[in-house]
């Protein structure tokens, strides 16, 4: 990786000033408020690359927060997309490797339902955040998702495989309902747009239940 004062290139994709040291920042946010291991969100199953997959499906903080941060993405229309995809992809990989370093946040998976609720009503609201905000919000909610995600095997090749799957897994569901929300967005009806906004209140409200649950057990 080489870096400059305009650009970030990491195998021969190339980052603008921003979003690269965006990135760098959120790594050290976290580095700074983390400790060593607590539970990450658990996978169901044996460890491998289809139970990577499976992942972000299977934890609802996860789910809840990357299909909030995408539909407020997608609301932005397809430049947010651009601007925002590959960082998605280095970051969610960023946060899944610091997880073999033994770090992580305590109740990382109320802070993710705290964003998720928090974007959710921002989609709700059909809120436009500055261009550099929306950036460094993906970066650091993707981190988090992968901080939360962490597997360690006495298997290397397992680990690799299922934390790929993850990453994989997760970077589609961003790029899909970024895409359909845009598209939304841009030449459907008003019903539809209205629709996501629905959803993010939805979001928003599953995730204000389940905080209070926790906090109420």
């Amino acid at each position: 990786m080489s870096a400059g004062c305009k650009h970030i290139t990491l195998n021969g994709v190339r980052f603008r000033g921003f979003a690269g040291r965006s990135l760098i920042l959120a790594c050290l946010l976290l580095i700074t408020f983390t400790g060593t291991a607590q539970a990450h969100g658990a996978f169901s199953g044996p460890p491998g690359f289809v139970t990577g997959l499976s992942h972000p499906f299977s934890v609802p903080a996860h789910i809840l927060a990357i299909t909030a941060m995408a539909l407020l993405c997608g609301q932005q229309g397809f430049v947010c997309l651009k601007r925002t995809l590959a960082g998605f992809t280095l970051a969610i990989a960023s946060g899944l490797l610091l997880t073999q370093t033994g770090l992580t946040l305590a109740n990382i998976e109320i802070i993710l339902l705290a964003v998720a609720g928090l974007t959710g009503l921002l989609v709700a609201l059909k809120w436009s955040p500055v261009p550099r905000l929306m950036i460094f919000a993906t970066l650091l909610t993707t981190l988090l998702v992968g901080l939360d995600s962490g597997l360690v095997t006495d298997n290397l090749v397992l680990t690799a495989a299922t934390l790929s799957g993850t990453a994989l897994a997760a970077t589609i569901l961003y790029l899909y309902l970024t895409a359909v929300t845009a598209i939304i967005y841009k030449d459907r009806p008003e019903w539809m747009q209205i629709g996501v906004r629905v959803a993010g209140s939805w979001i928003s409200a599953i995730s204000a239940l389940v905080i209070a649950l926790f906090f109420a057990g």
